[in-house]
């Protein structure tokens, strides 16, 4: 930069190109911040894992040249009431454009390497944008070489030269005149390929999706994204209209009216027609227990032992870990049958349910930790990306609903990776019925979701909760959400509204009826903004089946994927305090500990009942260390890569083996292969099991 301008005037430049430039700024920081998180790193990782090099360096240098030449384009404008002079500019236009586009290489470059990635993808990675620099930094000579090795006549190479002159050394009166002729071919190629995006986007998102890399469709509609957002920023300096701030209003209140995120129902099957969960608890009684001792009122029974799964959020990784144990524990025939419940919050609930329809659909008990795996395997992120950047996104802009919900889209994408999930939730929990009444309404999924609009829980489940009080409370306190819909829904709904994880996934909303007649819109998100274990669910169901069978020992099993947790629970995580700002940012940092302070205390209440009352188990995930890799767990999204899968498998299983045996193979020093007794856990309850039959 030029050192004869005073400081000011640099400051005065530097804010002028940053205004212009904000739409490439924002996608390469987006772009950016989205490969620092774990997310980001496990699609770098599954990029790298499935040599899909070619697709991550195109897009790459794709992102760049958007980035670089539509800031270069806009610099090169001589807009009206521009509070600085050319002199001012001349530096700031020749390399600000080239350091945000070689920026884009460098960040791909050293997340790669963070991520663990073979020194190949990076090494070419960072040729790419060795090689995008140069061309950038000798293109007028190279169209140079170029117009005079094509054409014989001196005139047309005079032309090309004067192109090249006349776009380094002049500022244009125009958009058009700016882009020029070799700028333009490339700009109109960026906006045709943007507008087959967005017709693809539209009405196959999920088809985009499945042919797309999540992190490649992020890059290819950032490149063609930057256009449309510059010509906003272009027509709003050339006309000194606020034409983002007006887009911007428009989409706050059109939000108002434009909810196309109604969570979907189903005709023909009646919540009202479930039985209630004393009624279910009545016949796995029937089926797994003698009564012992008859004196009046005090009746008590000798049972095989009544079994109850709490399983934790965390995205994908809480599905597939959850997938993973209980497809495991399938293969035990008794706890097959004495599996009464699953209390399942967010990822819990999608691994949960997954399963759950796994074994209504009749496969194989030795098959189906396997199919619930695959079915959790798939990718998940890129259709829903796809229909977040088009349909929903243009639905923000729509005053009425318009387009299909992202959530939507996120469901049938399930759907297609384990048939089944388009049916009747409802009818999942019949395995057979008898004059109307399911005859074992169990395994039951409770598939815990958060109120919006008041905070307290709202539960997706197959069994009614009872209408009776204790002491003039009732004994179950969440609100039942097919109660409150009046209609059945997908099973792949029902796990979603538990996982529809903030901001990726948007809010359910629905009616009720209030008592003067009149509706009133309503919203739930994911079940882990109110607590993330489900253990409040699971502790109100496991009350009320002792209180039903006196003498019940209950089998309590938590399934928890956050390896930062304590295995006790009860101990107090040391954060390090807020600093910075601390008196504005502390209160929204302890609404969001809150959350899992909230739901660790649940857990811990949860095992203490569960130890004075019957037997507790726990299978948790761990950080295990060893390499840049194993220092990170698996990713929050909703797409795990090959290795992601290979160390969850890790949790349970240990790094040498894909089945268990007991008893468990143990290291030197008493440690299992197996994380944090995960290994001990599923002996003990196989063992425990066949002991109390």
């Amino acid at each position: 930069m030029s050192e004869s301008l005073p400081l000011v005037m640099h400051l005065r430049a530097l804010g002028y190109t940053l205004n212009l430039t904000r739409f490439s700024l924002i996608i390469l920081i987006a772009a950016s911040a989205l490969l620092f998180f774990d997310q980001g790193q496990d699609l770098l990782i599954t990029i790298d894992e499935d040599g899909n090099y070619p697709r991550l360096i195109v897009s790459t240098f794709a992102l760049a040249v958007s980035i670089w030449l539509w800031a270069r384009v806009l610099m090169d404008i001589r807009f009206p009431y521009a509070p600085v002079s050319r002199k001012q500019l001349i530096q700031y236009r020749k390399y600000f454009p080239r350091i945000l586009g070689t920026t884009t290489f460098v960040s791909v470059s050293l997340n790669l390497w963070r991520a663990d990635a073979s020194i190949l993808i990076i090494s070419i990675i960072a040729m790419s944008g060795v090689v995008f620099y140069l061309i950038v930094h000798y293109r007028r000579w190279l169209g140079q070489q170029i117009a005079n090795k094509l054409s014989s006549e001196p005139e047309s190479f005079i032309t090309w030269s004067k192109t090249f002159e006349d776009e380094a050394s002049t500022l244009h009166n125009s958009l058009w005149e700016a882009l020029g002729l070799v700028r333009g071919w490339v700009a109109w190629a960026y906006l045709a390929v943007g507008v087959v995006l967005v017709v693809w986007g539209m009405f196959w998102p999920i088809s985009m999706g499945n042919r797309f890399d999540a992190l490649v469709l992020i890059f290819i509609w950032g490149a063609t994204f930057i256009p449309i957002g510059s010509i906003i920023t272009y027509y709003g300096n050339m006309k000194g209209w606020p034409l983002l701030s007006i887009l911007i209003a428009m989409a706050a209140i059109f939000s108002m009216t434009n909810d196309n995120h109604q969570i979907r129902t189903l005709d023909g099957t009646s919540p009202a027609k479930r039985v209630t969960i004393t009624e279910a608890i009545t016949q796995w009684r029937d089926l797994n227990c003698k009564k012992i001792k008859s004196d009046g009122d005090n009746t008590s029974y000798n049972c095989r032992p009544f079994i109850v799964v709490a399983t934790a959020g965390g995205g994908i990784r809480a599905a597939y870990w959850t997938g993973t144990v209980l497809g495991e524990l399938h293969k035990n025939s008794h706890f097959q049958n004495q599996l009464f419940a699953i209390s399942g919050v967010s990822g819990g609930s999608v691994g949960a349910t997954v399963y759950r329809n796994h074994v209504n659909a009749g496969i194989s008990a030795d098959k189906i930790r396997e199919k619930t795996q695959e079915s959790l395997a798939n990718d998940f992120l890129a259709p829903m990306a796809s229909s977040l950047f088009y349909q929903d996104l243009f639905q923000r802009f729509v005053w009425w609903p318009l387009f299909p919900s992202r959530a939507t889209t996120f469901e049938v994408r399930m759907e297609q990776s384990a048939p089944g999930l388009e049916k009747s939730f409802v009818n999942l929990n019949c395995s057979g019925q008898k004059e109307g009444v399911c005859t074992k309404p169990w395994p039951n999924l409770f598939l815990n979701s958060t109120w919006s609009d008041n905070g307290r829980r709202i539960v997706a489940a197959g069994l009614k909760p009872d209408e009776e009080t204790k002491k003039g409370q009732p004994v179950i306190l969440y609100k039942d959400l097919l109660n409150s819909l009046g209609k059945d829904m997908p099973r792949s709904t029902a796990a979603h509204n538990s996982a529809r994880f903030p901001y990726v996934s948007p809010p359910g909303s629905w009616h009720i009826s209030l008592p003067d007649g009149k509706e009133r819109l309503q919203r739930l998100q994911d079940g882990g903004l109110f607590e993330n274990f489900g253990a409040e669910t699971a502790l109100e169901i496991l009350k009320t089946a002792t209180t039903q069978i006196p003498g019940l020992k209950p089998l309590v099993i938590l399934i928890s994927s956050d390896p930062t947790l304590s295995e006790n629970f009860t101990e107090f995580p040391n954060n390090k305090p807020i600093k910075f700002g601390y008196e504005i940012f502390s209160t929204p940092h302890t609404l969001l500990q809150t959350r899992t302070g909230r739901g660790a205390e649940a857990a811990s209440r949860l095992k203490r009942w569960a130890e004075n009352n019957g037997h507790f188990s726990y299978f948790r995930m761990c950080e295990q260390g060893g390499d840049r890799k194993k220092d990170k767990a698996p990713p929050l999204g909703w797409a795990l890569s090959k290795y992601a899968q290979s160390e969850i498998n890790e949790y349970l299983f240990g790094a040498a083996n894909n089945n268990l045996k007991c008893p468990v193979q143990e290291k030197s020093g008493g440690e299992s292969q197996a994380c944090s007794g995960n290994q001990q856990s599923y002996c003990r309850i196989v063992d425990y099991l066949n002991k109390e039959q």
